[in-house]
């Protein structure tokens, strides 16, 4: 009887709706402000990589869609296992999820009703000092509704050093390494 029970319940249980997935930027960015203490990560943290404080992907929605944000890999740097501290995702400002110590890849944020038009992805890292920073690859917007989204411009990433400047490999024009470049002089309120 009891099988029989179980059998109907999930015969009659709605079907979870379909997540479809939608890449942003494949790209490999280390978080945080590179002062971590070991150096025994380099597997992980590239030379090449940009590195900064404040990652943002922009994206565009041809009409409204419920949205969550999904790191596909994620790692912590300095001997920290998956993410360290107090790290943060938005959407157009709100945050949406706090990445906790031990998150790895396939980390996905809570969902947020979004109208047609530009939004942006903001992963920020706020300290403290040396287990802070870490490593993701590949972020990607979930949709439950089958509404496609596509990038809307290059990512950015903002640091006081004017080494981990955008490059053209990314997409980045000229005027845009130098806009970043004015920007990064600059100190930064994102609140």
């Amino acid at each position: 009887m009891r099988a029989l029970l179980t059998i109907a319940l999930i015969l009659v249980a709605p079907a979870a709706p379909a997540q479809h997935v939608w890449a942003l930027d494949p790209q490999r960015y280390h978080i945080g402000d590179g002062a971590y203490q070991h150096t025994t990560d380099f597997e992980i943290v590239d030379r090449e990589m940009l590195t900064g404080t404040h990652l943002e992907v922009p994206f565009r929605l041809p009409q409204a869609a419920t949205v969550a944000v999904r790191l596909n890999g994620l790692w912590g740097v300095g001997g920290i296992q998956g993410a360290p501290h107090n790290n943060w995702v938005h959407l157009d400002g709100t945050p949406v999820g706090r990445i906790l110590p031990g998150a790895r890849s396939g980390w996905t944020s809570a969902s947020r009703r979004l109208g047609p038009g530009n939004h942006t992805v903001r992963i920020v890292s706020l300290g403290p000092g040396d287990h802070d920073d870490f490593v993701l690859e590949g972020i990607s917007v979930v949709t439950v509704e089958r509404v496609e989204v596509t990038p809307s411009g290059p990512s950015r990433i903002w640091t006081a050093s004017p080494v981990a400047a955008p490059s053209s490999a990314l997409g980045a024009t000229a005027a845009d390494v130098d806009a970043w470049l004015r920007i990064a002089a600059r100190s930064w309120d994102f609140s």
